[in-house]
């Protein structure tokens, strides 16, 4: 989702380090360095909060950060969100998947809801 195609959600949460990276502190497009590490997003369904400081009240809204987040994935150029639509628009059959679960092609609103559904299985 990233940018420049090099950072997806699973970079920073891998399923095989336990939905996290393991490190002391994560690393982001064009391995910027963050300041924290990435959280494991395992049982996130249950957290009251987002994001270590707690600043996302749903998974919904935690999921918008990283792709906007210059740091983590988004580059500085243009709008963040738009230039990530356009980008899994044209990602193979992800618009007729998105059409089938969500009934409209992807969006902003629709691509929070999948990552967000995603973290909570």
């Amino acid at each position: 989702l990233s940018s420049d195609s090099t950072v997806s959600c699973a970079t920073c949460h891998d399923p095989k380090k336990g939905l996290t990276d393991q490190s002391k502190t994560s690393f982001g497009i064009s391995n910027n360095k963050g300041p924290v590490n990435a959280p494991t997003v395992m049982n996130s369904a249950y957290n009251l909060l987002q994001f270590w400081d707690g600043r996302a009240s749903s998974l919904e809204d935690q999921s918008q950060g990283p792709p906007q987040n210059a740091l983590e994935m988004f580059d500085g150029k243009g709008h963040a969100w738009n230039n990530l639509v356009g980008r899994v628009r044209k990602k193979g059959d992800y618009t007729r998947k998105f059409v089938e679960a969500f009934g409209c092609e992807p969006n902003r609103d629709v691509i929070a809801k999948a990552i967000a559904q995603y973290e909570r299985t």
